[in-house]
């Protein structure tokens, strides 16, 4: 039943995030935490495998632990959520800089349907068995990650979410490339380092719903129904980029790569997007600087790249919960006064 509701929140235009509070406030949580015994788990498998007190759509919040987590495959429903990435590079992410990081597969196969998973980060060992793997299901969300290597797509899918992810690495990689069913597919406020591409078989073509408000830093080869307020600024000198798209609008590209028809501009010197980003972190210097010429110039008013749109990218991945991210006590109370003690808290959107 919640699958079915999902699916008719989402039509109705509800963002992404807006669902998940929504749908999580419906269910269980669990604590999942690999050096904390008074955690209900101590690995996300186990909390997976427990039919008995882990209902299908409850939420598992997986602690940030000085030790790796290991991989794990979703059967049915949970939704997955962890602490975000690098956060000690951002303000205001949380009193404690601890993240969850995954060592193996994170792999979504049939039953996990409606499944979100969210803030984490993959072991960056040079295995690429550190991955996203989706495995021919239906309807999976996975955002705010910390992606070291490409989301493996295999099979059929459709309606799979791909947003508000750092790639540090290739973003996509399609298999199974004589299955014709790729439909539904979003990828959108991402973060970009390396290559773009959909597929590395040409002639077995993938069409994404929509590849809008992104950084693309390297090669982009990609078909889609819409290429929208994306930003193309290629680190390496030699990139390339191919769009094949009923709709390319209201993009940047170095350049002027893909030519100013339908809102499309060119730039040849990034500090007149982003301006001078001395002091930025990691993933806030790809944000517009507000004095950028380019500000507001997305469809609908919206910034290009992925800190515009209706679902903006968030620093460091952090969930749409309340984080404290600062504490100040005197240190001394008594029983009659209690002790004083001021917290600053944030929430994400």
């Amino acid at each position: 039943m919640k699958t079915k509701l999902y699916s008719t929140l989402l039509k109705a235009g509800l963002s992404f995030i807006t669902l998940i509070l929504f749908l999580g406030a419906f269910a269980g949580t669990w604590r999942v935490n690999n050096t904390d015994n008074s955690a209900d788990f101590v690995s996300i498998q186990a909390a997976i495998n427990n039919m008995t007190d882990v209902a299908d759509g409850d939420t598992l919040f997986v602690e940030g632990s000085a030790f790796v987590y290991s991989g794990f495959t979703l059967n049915r429903l949970l939704y997955i959520i962890g602490p975000g990435y690098r956060l000690s590079e951002n303000p205001q992410t949380g009193t404690l800089a601890s993240v969850a990081v995954i060592d193996g597969t994170a792999e979504f196969v049939s039953g996990s349907e409606g499944s979100v998973f969210s803030g984490f980060v993959f072991d960056d060992d040079n295995s690429t068995d550190d991955i996203t793997y989706v495995n021919g299901v239906n309807n999976i969300t996975i955002m705010r990650c910390y992606q070291t290597f490409a989301i493996n797509i295999n099979s059929s899918v459709q309606n799979i979410i791909i947003v508000q992810n750092y790639f540090e690495d290739d973003a996509i990689r399609i298999d199974n490339l004589s299955e014709d069913f790729f439909q539904g597919v979003i990828f959108d406020n991402n973060i970009v380092r390396n290559d773009f591409n959909r597929s590395t078989d040409a002639s077995a073509p993938r069409t994404f719903a929509s590849v809008d408000n992104n950084i693309f830093l390297e090669d982009v080869v990609v078909t889609t129904a819409t290429f929208r307020n994306n930003i193309w600024d290629p680190l390496g000198g030699s990139a390339s980029i191919n769009i094949t798209s009923g709709i390319i609008e209201n993009n940047l590209f170095f350049n002027s790569q893909l030519g100013t028809e339908n809102g499309n501009m060119g730039f040849t010197d990034n500090t007149t997007v982003f301006g001078d980003r001395t002091g930025r972190s990691f993933d806030e210097q790809w944000a517009l600087d507000d004095g950028s010429t380019f500000k507001n110039s997305g469809t609908d008013g919206t910034d290009p790249g992925p800190f515009g749109g209706s679902n903006p990218y968030v620093l460091s991945g952090v969930p749409p919960l309340p984080v404290i991210y600062e504490i100040n006590t005197s240190g001394f109370g008594n029983q009659e006064n209690g002790l004083p003690v001021e917290i600053k808290v944030r929430s994400s959107n």
